[in-house]
């Protein structure tokens, strides 16, 4: 213990072992020997990444005839790794977190005050914000990347099988569940573990790294949904301009596979969309790029009206303070549909002035921890859960039920908190080597 600091080393041997069984059982007896709180925080990281989990706990509370106490079991493995976890949570706490969640808190559940027609989505929608999706910002404080890196790439690869075996069982009908059409939960439930497996395999260079990867990309072009498949190529094109580590002879290696693969992508789009059909999978994504609607704004499933309706909205703003949280659903098309747009929503919310001065003071809060992450291992982390979370807000989902947001801006203050250099590898409770 040196300034207030748990300093855990584990030495690691690279190659690390030979045997892939006595791999797994030293990777065991390292995590058996962590701290307990650090096993529950990497309990609780599996929870929020590989949430896929919670699919099979439901058809088997359903199969056992106790499907009404389905969301208190799940409450109950939450409060489990929260409480083990405490100790951790308290050593990366500081006093302005306290006030920042409750300032929150406090504005959320006050607002109707200002805004009195929201009051209705407010009560309705208090408990979710307090309890189910701001806290994720308390998680993000706690990780440390170098230390946590070797769990967060185990979890990544548990969610893309647990995904790929759910979605086996549902097509061979053993349980009760429709994985055909459109599943855009699902997919964005993958989003993070692929790109965070992109990285692996820049790293490790192993064939292993790569088809999980590549298996990540499947499950997410046959799930039918674009909004992910766009924020994992903008995260690819992200990663290979801003990462250092690529040389001039592996971007043209790149430049011209993507060449190769633009002159045969109709074809390849042809075949993976038979295939896709011949498993009962949507073709949605396939049909849009056959049909040039894959990044067409006027065929985004109605987007362009309700944002068209919301901007009319937001210009005749008499007040210019905004409609109040929530307003974009209840002045949206029917009444319900949300903006689908992180912009369109703040607007909204706050009106164009109050909004755009809080999302100019976002994208400077952003700025100012991408310079001083960048270059450094965590920068890679930054960048994929900046395109998990805002990439996400800006095609679809909402600040104020979707937690990706607020676990981004928790790390984003772990990494100015931090030392501008990342620990050494003395301190790293489980490394990776250079063979993974």
């Amino acid at each position: 213990m040196a300034n207030g600091t748990l300093n855990i080393k584990f030495k690691c041997s690279n190659p690390f072992l030979n045997n892939p069984m006595e791999e797994i059982k030293e990777r065991l007896q390292q995590f058996w020997d962590l701290p307990v709180s650090i096993k529950a925080m990497y309990y609780l990281l599996f929870l929020t990444f590989g949430n896929t989990i919670f699919q099979y706990i439901r058809p088997i509370n359903n199969a056992a005839g106790v499907s009404e106490s389905t969301d208190f079991i799940f409450t109950i493995l939450w409060i489990i790794g929260i409480y083990f976890s405490l100790s951790l949570v308290f050593k990366s706490l500081r006093l302005i977190d306290i006030v920042f969640y409750f300032a929150l808190c406090s504005f959320y559940y006050l607002s109707p005050t200002i805004y009195p027609r929201t009051r209705f989505f407010v009560e309705n929608t208090f408990s979710i914000f307090a309890l189910q999706t701001l806290p994720y910002y308390f998680l993000a404080l706690m990780i440390d990347f170098n230390r946590d890196k070797t769990a967060l790439i185990i979890i990544s690869k548990l969610q893309i099988i647990m995904t790929a075996f759910f979605v086996l069982l549902s097509l061979l009908r053993l349980i009760n569940t429709d994985v055909t059409g459109e599943q855009m939960d699902r997919s964005y439930s993958i989003l993070f573990p692929t790109m965070f497996l992109y990285y692996t395999y820049s790293k490790s260079k192993q064939n292993k790294d790569l088809y999980f990867f590549l298996l990540g990309l499947s499950l997410i072009l046959m799930f039918g949904t674009r909004g992910p498949l766009l924020c994992l190529i903008i995260y690819l094109f992200a990663f290979l301009i801003l990462n250092n580590t690529y040389n001039a002879v592996m971007t043209i290696n790149l430049l011209l596979g993507m060449i190769a693969v633009y002159i045969f992508l109709r074809p390849i789009m042809l075949l993976l969309m038979f295939l896709t059909r011949l498993v009962g999978l949507s073709t949605r994504i396939f049909e849009s790029f056959l049909e040039d609607e894959l990044f067409n704004y006027e065929k985004s499933s109605g987007r362009d009206e309700i944002h068209e309706l919301l901007w009319n909205r937001i210009i005749n703003d008499g007040g210019g303070i905004g409609y109040g949280l929530g307003s974009d659903r209840l002045l949206g098309r029917n009444g319900t549909e949300y903006a689908h747009n992180f912009v369109y929503e703040v607007w909204m919310d706050f009106g164009l002035y109050i909004g755009t001065f809080l999302l100019a003071l976002f994208a400077f809060f952003i700025g100012v921890v991408f310079k001083k992450a960048f270059g450094s291992d965590r920068f890679n982390l930054f960048l994929i859960l900046l395109v998990w979370s805002v990439g996400h807000l800006m095609i679809s989902g909402s600040y104020l039920h979707d937690f990706q947001v607020y676990f981004f801006i928790g790390y984003c203050v772990n990494i100015l908190r931090s030392d501008n250099q990342e620990e050494s590898e003395d301190n790293v409770i489980i490394c990776i080597s250079e063979d993974n």
